[in-house]
């Protein structure tokens, strides 16, 4: 990826949610929204056959299919040759859309955005998860995959929620907020969202203000934490343990995501797990209206607060 002349980078949307959640509805929501721009989509099915790409509105530029296999394990480098084309001056989008399969791991496929020779030519602007109000409390019991969907998502948008009763849509975004409670969250019909919420910074702020909470939250086997430390962090330390137990517990371990205090830096910084990815991203002087302190939330299956707390212990500043 060595184009001659450097262009700011391309926004990326990625997509995921289960089956039937409505992405590909969404994803034409979004082409009219975008109407005038270039658009190039990227579309995964699992299968041999590719039908989604058939239901992609005309208002897109052009279509890569990537099917017979899932995007974020066997179909990762036909993504990235595709990645490849697109920086070409002449097929450079203004935005690309990624639709992953319904049982893609989106933490997978968004690590490929933090590898070095990608970021030089893209951003990953946000995760956006689709969860079918109707259904997706059974889908958390059912499969591995909607919940790694729904944690690795930044906004999470509830959708075909006219098909429960409004009480019933209350309970659902109150489960999901204890599974993923670092995304913003938008009710939908059809798919049809503010343009707000495409702009929406997550709410990174809303971690900082929690309380240092013993308790833990369980949601079919998923349970969140939330860790705060008042001492600051040796950054390499928590990076090298941090990275390490991504790798070997990752079929345990979802997401980790917070704001960290690193010893000798003046900035606050926000650190945060893309599949096996850890990246740590300066994000200037602390407010003053803050405690400066870490908080970091950690999402997965069979997690022990005490082992977790161990760990981040031996990362501390001496």
């Amino acid at each position: 990826m060595n184009p001659a002349a450097p262009l700011p980078r391309i926004p990326v949307y990625l997509l995921t949610g289960f089956l039937g959640s409505g992405k590909t509805t969404f994803l034409n929501t979004l082409l009219q929204r975008w109407e005038g721009k270039r658009v190039v989509v990227i579309e995964n099915e699992f299968g041999s056959t590719s039908i989604d790409g058939a239901l992609v509105s005309a208002a897109v530029n052009q279509v890569y299919e990537l099917a017979n296999g899932c995007i974020c394990c066997s179909l990762d480098h036909e993504l990235i040759e595709v990645l490849a084309e697109l920086i070409k001056p002449e097929n450079r989008p203004d935005i690309l859309v990624i639709e992953a399969s319904g049982v893609a791991d989106p933490g997978t496929v968004g690590a490929i955005f933090k590898r070095e020779d990608v970021l030089q030519y893209f951003h990953l602007e946000k995760i956006i998860a689709l969860a079918d109000a109707e259904n997706v409390a059974d889908r958390l019991e059912e499969t591995v995959e909607a919940g790694r969907q729904l944690v690795a998502a930044d906004g999470i948008i509830i959708n075909k929620c006219d098909a429960v009763h409004p009480d019933y849509l209350v309970e659902v975004q109150q489960q999901l907020a204890r599974i993923n409670p670092i995304a913003s969250y938008v009710f939908a019909r059809y798919g049809q969202v503010p343009d707000t919420f495409l702009t929406q910074e997550v709410s990174r702020e809303r971690l900082l203000l929690q309380p240092l909470a013993e308790e833990e939250t369980h949601t079919p086997g998923l349970k969140s934490m939330v860790f705060g430390f008042k001492q600051p962090f040796d950054r390499d330390k928590l990076s090298a343990v941090l990275s390490m137990r991504l790798f070997v517990s990752y079929a345990q371990l979802y997401r980790v995501k917070g704001f960290v205090d690193i010893q000798g830096q003046p900035h606050r910084w926000l650190l945060q797990s893309t599949g096996k990815k850890l990246t740590f991203v300066d994000m200037g002087p602390w407010p003053e209206t803050l405690p400066r302190q870490s908080a970091l939330v950690f999402i997965g299956k069979g997690l022990e607060r005490l082992a977790m707390q161990r760990m981040l212990d031996q990362a501390l500043a001496e």
